[in-house]
C-alpha cells in the first residue's frame, strides 16, 4: 500500500512540475508574441511598411476595415503604399496579447488593439448658385 501511495504521489508530483514548466513555457511564449507586437508598432508608427511586411507569410490574408479581402503579401502591400499615399498617419497605437494558446505547430493569440489615426483631409470649395 505504501509503495502504491509513494507512485502516486510521485506521478502527482510529476504532473504538478509538468504544468509548471508548461505554465513558463507558455508565458515565455506570450512575452515572445507582445515583444512581435510591440516591434509592429513600432514599425506602424514609424510608416515602416518593409518591417511590417516582414511579418506576413507571402500567402498572408488580411482585411483592413471597411475595405474588402486583401490576399497576398502583394496585395497587402498595395493596400499599406495606398494608405500612406492617401496621408493617414498613426498617431497611437497599442497590442496587447491577452491569451495565448498551443496546438502542435500553431500558436494562437487572442488580444485588443487601440488606435488613433490622424487622416488628411481635403478642403473643398463650394460653390452655389441661388435664384428666387
Amino acid at each position: 500500500m505504501k509503495a502504491l501511495i509513494s507512485k502516486f504521489s510521485f506521478l502527482f508530483l510529476f504532473i504538478i512540475a509538468a504544468q509548471a514548466f508548461a505554465q513558463d513555457d507558455m508565458k515565455k511564449l506570450k512575452a515572445t508574441i507582445q515583444q512581435m507586437n510591440d516591434e509592429m508598432v513600432e514599425a506602424t508608427l514609424a510608416g515602416d511598411n518593409q518591417t511590417l511586411l516582414s511579418y506576413y507569410a507571402d500567402d498572408a490574408k488580411v482585411i483592413p476595415s471597411y475595405s474588402p479581402l486583401q490576399k497576398g503579401i502583394d496585395a497587402i502591400k498595395d493596400r499599406m503604399d495606398m494608405s500612406a499615399k492617401s496621408g493617414n498617419k498613426f498617431t497611437d497605437f497599442k497590442i496587447t496579447a491577452s491569451d495565448v494558446f498551443e496546438n502542435g505547430n500553431w500558436v494562437y493569440e487572442i488580444g485588443k488593439y487601440t488606435m488613433t489615426m490622424k487622416k488628411k483631409v481635403r478642403k473643398y470649395r463650394i460653390r452655389t448658385k441661388v435664384s428666387f
